[in-house]
Formats: C-alpha cells, sequence, structure tokens
C-alpha cells in the first residue's frame, strides 16, 4: 500500500533523536519519482532506502546540465538534518507551486536551483564521502532522455554511481507530462542495492597547501567567473578546498561549495575557472576546462574566499568578509582599481587573510592588474602571473617527480598528449607490489593498467590501451607500498 509522506516526521525524527531511539546511518539516498514538465514544472523525489535513519550531513542533490559540469546544487542538511528510513524529500521548482495537481504540502523545498531539461543528469551525492548514491541520466551528454515526462522508480532499484552515469530509463515507469500528483508518496523497496562507488580521495596523503584567487571578472548581467590556482609544488586535493562568497556584508557564506565536486585534484601552476551559467556565451573563449555553478553571483561589494574544510580556516581571501562595500582604491599616480564592472588579474601571490573590520579592500592595488573592458575574460584559464614557489620541475602528492624518484618510486608516461596508446614507465628501489591507476579530472576510476609484484631496480614498461577514453585531461596514481606518485596527461582525438 502506498504511504503518504508523513508531515510530521521532522518532529518525531527530533523527539527520537533526543530519547535515544534511533540510529543514525549516511548512506543510500535514490531518487524515487522526476518530473521534467512544460516551463517550471520540474520536481525530484528523494528517497531513504536503509535500516536506519539518514544523517543527510554533506549530502547535495546536483544537476549536470548540457553534457558540461555540476551547475546548481542544494544542500539537503538545509532542509532538514535526517531523513527516516523508508520517507522522502520532495525538492521542486518554484514555478511549479502552481501547478494543481501538486500537493504543496507535500512539498520540502521550492528553489529555482531545482532547474534541468530532459538532456540533464542529477545526481545525488556526498561531499564529505565524495560517493553518488544515484545519478540519473549521462552527465557527458547533450542527449534527451527524459523529456515531457514524469517518471516513477520501480523495484528493485537500479542505480548508477560512477560519474557521469548513463541515460538508461527502464528502472522507471512513465506518467503523464506535468502530472505531480505523486510527489510526496512512494511505494517503497522491500530491499535496495548495496552501495558498490568509488570513493574520492580522502585528501590524507597530500599536503595542506594553498590555493589562491588568482582571477575575477565581475561583468554586466551574469557574466561573472572566478579563477583559482595552485601556486604551490604540491598537488592539491580539491575535496578538502571550498569556496566560499559573502553577499552584501555578510559574515557567514552566501554561497559555497566544495571545488572537489567540479574536479577532484589541482595540479602545481594549473588553474580552474568557475562562472555563472548565464556567462555560458563569454566562457567558450576561456582556454581548458570551465565549470558553471549558480553560485558564481557576485557584485563588486562582495568578498570571496578559499577555504579549507579539514582545517576550518580561510586560505585566501578577496575583498573584506563583514564589510558592504563596493571597493574603488587609489592605487597612486591617478590610477585606481576596483571591483565592478571589471577584470583582474592576480600579481601578488601571497595569500591573503580577511582583513580588520572597515579598513577597505587594502591589497586591490598591490595583488591585481586591471582590465576594465566591460566582460572581456582576457586572462582566464591560464595563469602567469606567479611564479611557482621553490618548484624545480616536476610534480606529485608531496614534492616533486625527482624528489620521488630518490625514494622509492620513479614514474613518467610518454607520449603525452596521448593518441591511441600510452606507455607508463616505472621504477621501484625495493621489491614492492605496486599498482597503477587512471583516474578521470572528476576522481573517477576508468582503469587499471597494472598490478603485481615488481622488483628493485626493474625498469617495469605498461601499454595502455586510450581508444576508448574520451579527449580530455587524466590523472595516474602509483602506489608502491608506502609510497605513492600523482601525475596527469591528456587524450586528443
Amino acid at each position: 500500500m502506498k504511504t503518504r509522506k508523513n508531515i510530521y516526521s521532522k518532529l518525531l525524527m527530533s523527539l527520537s533523536l533526543a530519547l535515544g531511539m534511533t540510529s543514525v546511518a549516511n548512506a543510500q539516498l535514490y531518487f524515487s519519482e522526476y518530473a521534467e514538465g512544460s516551463g517550471y514544472n520540474k520536481c525530484v523525489e528523494i528517497y531513504a532506502c536503509t535500516e536506519d535513519s539518514v544523517d543527510l550531513s554533506g549530502w547535495e542533490y546536483q544537476s549536470i546540465q548540457n553534457g558540461g559540469t555540476v551547475t546548481y546544487t542544494i544542500s539537503l542538511s538545509s532542509i532538514q538534518p535526517y531523513l527516516t528510513n523508508g520517507d522522502v524529500l520532495v525538492l521542486c521548482n518554484t514555478g511549479a507551486s502552481t501547478n494543481a495537481t501538486l500537493d504543496t504540502n507535500a512539498v520540502d523545498l521550492f528553489s529555482n536551483s531545482v532547474n534541468f531539461n530532459g538532456n540533464d543528469a542529477i545526481a545525488l551525492y556526498n561531499t564529505i564521502t565524495g560517493e553518488y548514491s544515484d545519478i540519473f541520466g549521462d552527465a557527458s551528454s547533450t542527449t534527451n532522455f527524459a523529456k515531457d515526462v514524469t517518471l516513477t522508480r520501480n523495484c528493485p532499484i537500479v542505480n548508477d554511481t560512477v560519474f557521469p552515469g548513463s541515460n538508461v530509463d527502464t528502472n522507471w515507469t512513465a506518467g503523464t507530462k506535468d502530472d505531480l500528483s505523486g510527489f510526496g508518496s512512494f511505494d517503497g523497496c522491500e530491499s535496495c542495492p548495496e552501495q558498490t562507488v568509488t570513493p574520492a580521495d580522502s585528501c590524507s596523503d597530500y599536503l595542506v597547501e594553498t590555493p589562491i584567487i588568482s582571477g575575477y571578472l565581475e561583468g554586466s548581467y551574469s557574466n561573472k567567473c572566478v579563477e583559482i590556482y595552485n601556486p604551490t609544488c604540491d598537488t592539491i586535493c580539491l575535496n578538502n578546498i571550498e569556496y566560499r562568497a559573502y553577499h552584501n556584508g555578510a559574515t557567514t557564506p552566501t554561497y559555497s561549495v566544495v571545488l572537489g565536486s567540479f574536479q577532484q585534484y589541482l595540479y602545481p601552476g594549473d588553474v580552474i575557472v568557475v562562472c555563472n551559467p548565464g556567462a555560458d556565451s563569454i566562457a567558450a573563449s576561456i582556454p581548458g576546462a570551465v565549470y558553471f555553478w549558480s553560485g558564481i553571483n557576485h557584485n563588486g561589494n562582495d568578498a570571496l574566499a578559499t577555504y579549507n574544510i579539514d582545517g576550518a580556516f580561510i586560505h585566501d581571501v578577496f575583498g573584506n568578509i563583514g564589510e558592504d562595500s563596493t571597493w574603488i582604491a587609489d592605487c597612486g599616480g591617478g590610477d585606481t582599481s576596483r571591483t565592478y564592472n571589471i577584470n583582474l588579474e592576480r600579481i601578488s601571490c601571497d595569500a591573503v587573510a580577511d582583513p580588520a573590520d572597515g579598513t577597505g579592500f587594502g591589497t586591490l592595488c598591490v595583488n591585481w592588474s586591471a582590465d576594465t573592458t566591460l566582460d572581456t575574460i582576457a586572462g582566464l584559464g591560464a595563469h602567469s602571473g606567479c611564479p611557482l614557489f621553490g618548484c624545480d620541475g616536476g610534480f606529485g602528492k608531496e614534492g616533486s617527480v625527482e624528489e620521488a624518484a630518490a625514494g622509492n618510486t620513479a614514474m613518467s608516461v610518454y607520449p603525452n598528449p596521448v593518441g591511441n596508446e600510452a606507455t607508463f614507465e616505472f621504477q621501484v628501489t625495493n621489491d614492492q607490489v605496486v599498482t597503477l591507476e587512471v583516474y578521470s579530472i572528476t576522481g573517477n576510476l576508468v582503469a587499471k593498467p597494472f598490478n603485481g609484484a615488481v622488483e628493485a631496480g626493474e625498469m617495469r614498461r605498461v601499454s595502455f590501451d586510450a581508444t576508448t577514453l574520451p579527449a580530455g585531461t587524466y590523472i595516474y596514481h602509483l602506489n608502491a607500498g608506502d609510497s605513492s606518485e600523482s601525475g596527469k596527461f591528456s587524450v586528443v582525438k
């Protein structure tokens, strides 16, 4: 029998926790209903299928649009802290509230971030573990697979946990376009699949390095972008780094996102560029990968920061948190700089702490060069204004390739870029069991070219067939006993 959503579940959950009557799990969320209809008739239903209640800390809903990257995110814990076993969360676009078939009392959140078309993938992602519990659609495709339809999940649930997912819809029953009457209820399933996922790197092997804000665009309308740069000799694990925006003098983040939701690593000298979805036309000219997220929505009076999640500290600040001011600085000699209708490029690479309240943006003239051409993207996508701090070449998890060679492993890959086949060449100084893995830039395992014993001093060459890999950037991990080494290579077609 179909069970109607319990509108008292939040109260009952809080009471049972207070009385110690339940335990809380952090797993097994699935999409149970989906609607992509006319106009803004867009809703998703999220189902908890577990023996215990689900702690929603770290869980987020994601929408990946037009075969690109994560465009919209919603933190599920911002709606309620827990989801009881068998209960559902309903998220709808604000415009769906006028649909007469929808029971608005069953909706937990109306948000414009519930915004997708029939060619856009949606996902449930845990930012703490770096795991997907359910991906509906193919995040790398622009093909319509669920347009003008309401879908209800069938049992047993067949879920996809490996990014970018797939467009398989055989696990769903199609209903009538714009019929939202089923949201807030679900038949439920007797059992759900065990979560077989590829976890993201925990970052425990990575140094606490300092990513800095290196590029800033505040242009007309939604033409807004931020560039973040790794000025160090070591790889930064972005699962531990959060981008934050503080609007209108706020002292707590107005928008925040874990940069690892875009890509997992940032190598020495590399940048990550994130733009507002409305900036897609100008962003097409930015070299390299560009990610889109609606939280890139700053004006000239908003402070920005990079934040270390594990350490709970700010790495770098642009502006002045807590100060509501459009910053205009007298740079001397008749020159001024500002933070609105501007493209700024970082020229001094020391990380900046949050200034004292009321002191303005003291480093605007010192740390930045300005281009006042409206909506120009010049300089974004490749940063050359800062030298790598003390690097002697190469890169790795902890130190350069040269340093790694002096330890237990030495690794190279050629040719780079790769066409159809690459050769990995490595040597170990001690007898070791060695594993070699290849990951996508988003941190998903795509191949394991080698797993076996290697003798000390042996030069091992491993051929790798790249014909099935799409063009793009990939990461290799070589693990040998207590030592490991990482690097990246490009595949071209």
